[in-house]
């Protein structure tokens, strides 16, 4: 009889710490899991405030996006070199031109930066450039290469060249302007079905998540709690 006891609180005393170490890796594998990043998107105003790009200075990562917003009347984004403003490089950045009369165009031009080199970027409609519409992308650190002296030697050129495709990136729908007028014609009446079904999302999700964590992560406890009174019993017994 003692030997069968003995053999019932070995089996129960395994159980308990076979129990115990599931929960232990079960609770670390779920704090080592960690959301992957997104990538970096950008915007560029290119008008907005008369013949600028704005910002005019961007320092960006390789694979982040640029999205370029053209305002009135008529402008580009091409690419030249430093040492040759307002004169496009072959197989550089070009976006074409991209005319709108009122308000923000109804394209963008979209690039993804496959490189975290200095891009040296102008707008070749008429002389916009000469008269300071330029800007760089990643500029070069602690050099003499500066947007301020890229900007006075456009200002000593006499014409701007332009290609003849879009390079560089692609033009696509400018979705935030054209979905504009609609959204904020319906912005109050969806204020506030979206306040109600977020409340009532909060609650349901509430009582989900207590429900799941109930369910999944309380049964190494309560499975813990049997082998726990089976080794009590035992030992009463002896």
């Amino acid at each position: 009889m003692l030997r069968l006891m003995t053999s019932s609180l070995f089996l129960l005393s395994s159980l308990l710490i076979s129990l115990t170490q599931a929960q232990c890796n079960s609770t670390r594998t779920a704090s080592t899991t960690s959301p992957t990043p997104s990538s970096l998107t950008i915007d560029v105003q290119v008008g907005l405030n008369g013949l600028t790009f704005s910002p005019p200075i961007l320092t960006a990562a390789q694979g982040s996006t640029i999205n370029f917003h053209f305002d009135p009347r008529n402008h580009s984004v091409a690419e030249s070199r430093f040492a040759s403003p307002c004169q496009y490089v072959d197989g550089g950045i070009w976006s074409g031109y991209v005319p709108t009369s009122r308000g923000v165009a109804p394209n963008i031009f979209s690039i993804t930066l496959n490189d975290s080199n200095a891009h040296w970027l102008y707008c070749s409609q008429g002389s916009h450039c000469q008269a300071g519409m330029v800007m760089v992308i990643n500029p070069p650190a602690n050099s003499p290469d500066t947007l301020r002296a890229y900007t006075l030697a456009a200002h000593n050129t006499t014409q701007s060249t332009d290609g003849n495709v879009v390079s560089g990136g692609v033009i696509v729908g400018n979705s935030s302007s054209s979905s504009s007028s609609s959204s904020t014609a319906s912005t109050s009446s969806a204020s506030s079905s979206t306040a109600s079904s977020l409340s009532s999302s909060s609650s349901s999700t509430g009582a989900t998540s207590t429900s799941t964590s109930l369910a999944v992560g309380n049964a190494p406890s309560g499975w813990l709690g049997v082998a726990v009174l089976g080794v009590m019993w035992v030992v009463s017994r002896l």
